[in-house]
C-alpha cells in the first residue's frame, strides 16, 4: 500500500512548517536529519528583490504605477485587455491549468514568476495585495465573469478550504475535486483567464551581477554599479559609442585642417599639440604661431 494519508500529511507538514523532511511518521521535526529544499532554475531566481520591495501596493492603482515606473522590473498584465488564457495541462482532469507565451501551445515559454502579493510585504507587514491575479471564467475584456476567491470554498473554521488556488512561482491554476459541483460550472467549458503582475527583472540566469566592490569605467551613470566612474571626453577628444554589442571608439575631434603637404606654411598649434590651422605661403611670410602646455614640474 502507498502513503497512508497521515503519513502524507506528517511529511508535508515537517517540510512546509519546519523545513525539514523525512518519511518516518512518528518523528518530529527537531529530530529529522536533513532540510527540505528545493530545486529551482536560474531563472526563477530573482536578483532585484531589493528594488522589488521597495515598491509595495496596497491597491491595484498604486500597483500599475509602481509598474509604468518599472518597465524593466514589473510587467503589467493587469488591465483585462492585457488578460492572458490559461491552457489545460493534458490528463488532469480539469484540475490543472498553466500560463504560455502562446495559449494552447504547450511547446511556447511558460509564464512564470507572477508577483507574490506576499513577497512586497507594505510598512503594515500585509501582503501588497495591488499585486493579487485575478481569476476570470471567459475573456475578461470580452464578457468573461470573475471567479472570486470564496468560489468553490467549503467547510468553515479549520475545516475550511479554498476551492482553487493559484501558483504564482509558476503561473499554475489548481482546481479542487469539487470545485465544478460546488460553483455549478462545467468543467469543459472553463476557460480561464488570469490578470495581474509579473517579475521582469534580472535573475540568476542572466549571469553575475557586478560585486559592490568591483571598480569600473562606463559611459554613463549606472547606480547599480557604486563603484563606477564614468568616461567623459576631454577637449578636442570625442566618444563613439556603437551601441550594445557594438564598439565604442575614442578619437580626436577633427580640426578642420585638411591633410595635405604645406609649402612655407604658416601653422597654429593649440594647447593639446594639435595642428589647428594651416596655410602654404611664401619663402618669405612662413611662421610658426604656436601655444605649448607647460611640462608638469616646471617653475
Amino acid at each position: 500500500m502507498g502513503f497512508s494519508q497521515l503519513e502524507r500529511i506528517n511529511i508535508a507538514a515537517k517540510a512546509l512548517q519546519a523545513g525539514v523532511v523525512d518519511a518516518n511518521p512518528n518523528s518530529v521535526w527537531y529530530e529529522v536529519f536533513f532540510p527540505f529544499t528545493f530545486i529551482l532554475s536560474s531563472e526563477q531566481v530573482w536578483t532585484e528583490m531589493a528594488t522589488l520591495r521597495g515598491l509595495p501596493a496596497s491597491n491595484l492603482a498604486t500597483a500599475r504605477s509602481n509598474a509604468a515606473a518599472n518597465p524593466t522590473l514589473i510587467q503589467d498584465l493587469s488591465d483585462t485587455a492585457a488578460a492572458t488564457q490559461m491552457t489545460l495541462v493534458p490528463g488532469t482532469n480539469f484540475s490543472t491549468y498553466a500560463t504560455y507565451e502562446t495559449p494552447g501551445d504547450t511547446s511556447s515559454d511558460q509564464m512564470k514568476n507572477w508577483l507574490l502579493p506576499q513577497l512586497i510585504p507594505q510598512a503594515s507587514g500585509a501582503p501588497s495585495n495591488g499585486y493579487a491575479v485575478q481569476l476570470y471564467n471567459g475573456d475578461p475584456n470580452a464578457g468573461g465573469i470573475l471567479v472570486t476567491t470564496t468560489e468553490g470554498q467549503t467547510g468553515t473554521g479549520a475545516n475550511k478550504t479554498v476551492g482553487w488556488t493559484f501558483n504564482y512561482a509558476n503561473g499554475l491554476l489548481l482546481i479542487s475535486s469539487d470545485f465544478y459541483t460546488v460553483t455549478g460550472l462545467v468543467a469543459a467549458a472553463f476557460d480561464p483567464w488570469i490578470v495581474g503582475f509579473r517579475y521582469i527583472g534580472k535573475t540568476a540566469g542572466d549571469g553575475a551581477g557586478a560585486p559592490d566592490t568591483a571598480e569600473y569605467v562606463t559611459l554613463s551613470a549606472d547606480a547599480s554599479l557604486p563603484n563606477a566612474r564614468t568616461l567623459e571626453a576631454g577637449t578636442g577628444i570625442e566618444i563613439d559609442d556603437g551601441g550594445a554589442g557594438a564598439t565604442v571608439e575614442v578619437k580626436l575631434t577633427d580640426t578642420g585642417v585638411t591633410a595635405a603637404t604645406y609649402t612655407n606654411a604658416t601653422i597654429t598649434v593649440d594647447e593639446q599639440g594639435r595642428i589647428i590651422e594651416a596655410e602654404s605661403g611664401s619663402s618669405g611670410t612662413a611662421r610658426l604661431r604656436a601655444t605649448f602646455i607647460k611640462p608638469k614640474g616646471w617653475p
